[in-house]
Formats: C-alpha cells, structure tokens, sequence
C-alpha cells in the first residue's frame, strides 16, 4: 500500500503545479463548487480517452509494472485534486 502511495505521488508531483493554479483560478473566478469538481472530473475523462487513443505508446509501463494500473494513478490523481479544490475554496472563504 506505501509503495502505491508513494507511485501517485510520484506519478502526480508533474501536474501538481497545473492542478493548484488551475483550483486557484477555479476559486479567483468564484465558480460554485460542484461545477469546478465537474470541471475536474471533466479533465481526468478527456485524459483517460487520450490515453485510450494511444494504445500504442503507453507511458504509465513504468507505473503498471509495479502493479499500479492506470486507472488508479488517474483516480488517485483526481482524489488528490479534489483535496487540493476544497482546501483552496475553504481558504477563500476563510480569507474573503
């Protein structure tokens, strides 16, 4: 289970810069927060079929051959976004 853990966070630190100014800009232009969590949910869908197109290149072989599938890096990542989502929109609240 750590070793999984540790493969999100891995797998996830290269959209981590992204995903916060994407929440930040979600928050800044007061978007309800069930449409920014669709907005989300939205983004990892269009990912998914990206990566479906591609059935040829695959660059999760490193992630799934340490028995981390691909679905759960992408469900793990949109776990993570969430998170992320609800504690900036809670800050703004806190702030504003």
């Amino acid at each position: 289970m750590r070793l999984k853990l540790e493969l999100l966070w891995i797998f996830y630190r290269k959209f981590f810069l992204a995903g916060l100014m994407i929440n930040v800009a979600l928050a800044f232009f007061s978007l309800p927060l069930a449409a920014a969590i669709l907005f989300k949910f939205l983004l990892v869908v269009i990912i998914l079929m990206q990566g479906k197109l591609k059935k040829n290149f695959s660059p999760l072989v490193f992630y799934q051959n340490l028995g981390v599938s691909s679905i759960q890096l992408l469900l793990g990542s949109f776990v993570l976004e969430l998170l992320g989502l609800v504690f900036i929109y809670k800050l703004t609240e806190v702030i504003l």
